[in-house]
């Protein structure tokens, strides 16, 4: 593995790309197993309703965010 590669869920930074139904339910699924949960969505709302609603931390900065893993839920 490369330095720094972290292999414990509890250390990890999750970015999740789609914050709907699908990226949202995974999130849910991991928001007490991992770091942080950090989101982005095409509509904003969707975002702000996310935070609200405490499925994800934060929105992601698309450039210049670190994450350990990263999961892209978007529709096909």
């Amino acid at each position: 593995m490369e330095p720094g590669f972290r292999t414990r869920l509890a250390d990890c930074r999750v970015g999740i790309i789609g914050v709907g139904l699908m990226g949202g339910s995974i999130a849910l699924g991991l928001r007490n197993a991992c770091r942080s949960i950090s989101g982005y969505d095409i509509a904003p709302g969707t975002v702000a309703h996310a935070i609200d609603r405490g499925i994800i931390h934060r929105p992601i900065e698309l450039r210049g965010d670190k994450v350990d893993l990263f999961i892209l839920a978007t529709p096909v």
